[in-house]
């Protein structure tokens, strides 16, 4: 009876502790693009449903304007990590390859946005791109500021990059119903 007592208290927390790792791991490992290790995020191609590997890529050519319309690549990195507020954000990267849509222009109206931006990435490693109805916006890397209309509604700020690394931050004018969100979905 005493052994029960003892036994049954510690295999059950035991079962507890195993249940609490596994959730734990779970939920670490769905966290992806955020990290101080690597992480690999590759997105499914409708066409054939084969993943795009960006490890494959030879250089940012690789990456055509449909594929970004159409978020079928992902993004492979180390040391990545961003922040941001309505009006800002800033992305840290030690390398990255491939595409990150997380970064969205939200307008309650169409809106005349212009966005002020530097980076220290490498302009050969790298491209900015608004994806507005299903068409490419180049946004120039060397120039520090660029002004587009906006349509109402969520606009995709894609920014690529094959070996890129250093950091990149973007702030918008304060104007009423214009801000950045992040997909939290991607």
């Amino acid at each position: 009876m005493l052994i029960r007592k003892k036994v049954i208290p510690i295999i059950s927390g035991l079962v507890i502790m195993g249940f609490s790792i596994i959730y734990i791991y779970q939920n670490v490992n769905n966290q992806t693009k955020i990290s101080d290790a690597s992480s690999v995020t590759s997105m499914k191609d409708d066409a054939d449903d084969e993943p795009i590997h960006v490890k494959d890529m030879k250089s940012l050519d690789d990456i055509t304007d449909d594929m970004i319309i159409q978020r079928t690549v992902g993004y492979n990195t180390k040391n990545y990590s961003s922040s941001y507020s309505d009006n800002n954000f800033e992305i840290s990267v030690g390398t990255f390859s491939g595409c990150d849509f997380s970064k969205i222009i939200h307008t309650e109206q169409e809106s005349k946005v212009t966005i002020h931006y530097s980076t220290t990435m490498k302009k050969d490693s790298m491209r900015l791109d608004l994806i507005v109805d299903d068409k490419i916006i180049s946004i120039p890397i060397d120039q520090k500021e660029f002004t587009y209309t906006l349509p109402k509604g969520d606009t995709v700020i894609a920014l690529t990059g094959y070996k890129a690394s250093g950091k990149i931050e973007m702030s918008l004018d304060t104007s009423t119903g214009v801000k950045f969100i992040q997909d939290t979905d991607f």
